[in-house]
C-alpha cells in the first residue's frame, strides 16, 4: 500500500462526494473523471475504485468497470488481512494468544505472502512455547522476505531455547551479515558458544558487542561468566 498523509484521505473523500452528486445526477462522464482524481490523490481507498466501477457501468464501459471492481476487491482484502493482523497484536498485548492466532491465521489466509504477517504469528507462538510452529512461521518470513533479519533473529533465538545451537549459530551469522553493527546479535551469538564450549569465540563476540554498545548487558554478563570460569 502507498503512504497516504491524513490530509491526502480527507481531501480524497471530498472529492468522491462530489463524484458521487455528480453520478446522482447522470453526468456520467465527469463523475467518473471526478472518482479518478479521488483515486489519485488517495489510490488505497477501495470505495473510490467502487465508485468509479459503478460509473462506468452505467455509461456502458463494462469492461473499465470490470477492472476497478477487481480493484476494489483486491484494497479490501489488502486493507483486511492488516486489520486481522493488527488486531491479533492487540489480543497479543492483552495476553490473548489463542485470538491472536486466530487473527493472524486469517490475515495469512487473505495475504499468504507477506512475510510480515507470519513473522508476527511466528512470535506468538515463540512466547506461547509453540517453538516448532514458530520456527516454521520465521521460516515462511524469510522465505517470501530473504532480508527478513528479523526472521532470521527470532529463528535463532528459538533455536538458542530448544539447543540447536549450530542453527542458532547460522541464523545469527546471517543477521550480522545484514547489521554488522547489531551489538545484541553478537552477544547472543557469544552465549550460544558459550553453550557449545567454545570460551574464545565466545569472547570475541562479547568483545564485539561491548565495543559496539559499552553497556550490553548480554555481553557483560557473558564476560563476567567467563571470568568466574
Amino acid at each position: 500500500m502507498a503512504i497516504i498523509t491524513f490530509e491526502n484521505v480527507v481531501k480524497a473523500q471530498e472529492i468522491r462526494k462530489r463524484g458521487k452528486i455528480l453520478r446522482k445526477r447522470k453526468k456520467y462522464l465527469h463523475a467518473i473523471n471526478t472518482f479518478s482524481y479521488s483515486i489519485k490523490v488517495n489510490p488505497d481507498n477501495a470505495f473510490a475504485f467502487m465508485d468509479r466501477g459503478l460509473s462506468y457501468s452505467f455509461n456502458n464501459q463494462n469492461d473499465l468497470a470490470i477492472k476497478d471492481f477487481t480493484e476494489s476487491i483486491n484494497l479490501i482484502q489488502e486493507n483486511m488481512a492488516y486489520l486481522y493482523n493488527q488486531r491479533g497484536w492487540v489480543h497479543y498485548i492483552n495476553d490473548q494468544y489463542d485470538l491472536a492466532i486466530k487473527d493472524y491465521n486469517e490475515s495469512i489466509i487473505l495475504d499468504p505472502n507477506n512475510a510480515e504477517f507470519y513473522h508476527t504469528r511466528g512470535f506468538v507462538y515463540e512466547m506461547s512455547e509453540q517453538y516448532e510452529l514458530a520456527i516454521k512461521d520465521y521460516t515462511e518470513a524469510i522465505k517470501f522476505d530473504e532480508y527478513c533479519y528479523l526472521g532470521y533473529l527470532d529463528r535463532a533465538r528459538v533455536y538458542q531455547d530448544i539447543k540447536q545451537y549450530k542453527l542458532a549459530i547460522n541464523d545469527y551469522n546471517e543477521v550480522i551479515k545484514d547489521d554488522p553493527d547489531y551489538a545484541d546479535a553478537y552477544a547472543w551469538r557469544g552465549e550460544v558458544y558459550l553453550k557449545l564450549g567454545n570460551k574464545d569465540m565466545a569472547k570475541k563476540d562479547f568483545e564485539k558487542a561491548l565495543n559496539l554498545e559499552h553497556d550490553n548487558e548480554i555481553a557483560l554478563e557473558g564476560i563476567e561468566l567467563l571470568d568466574s570460569k
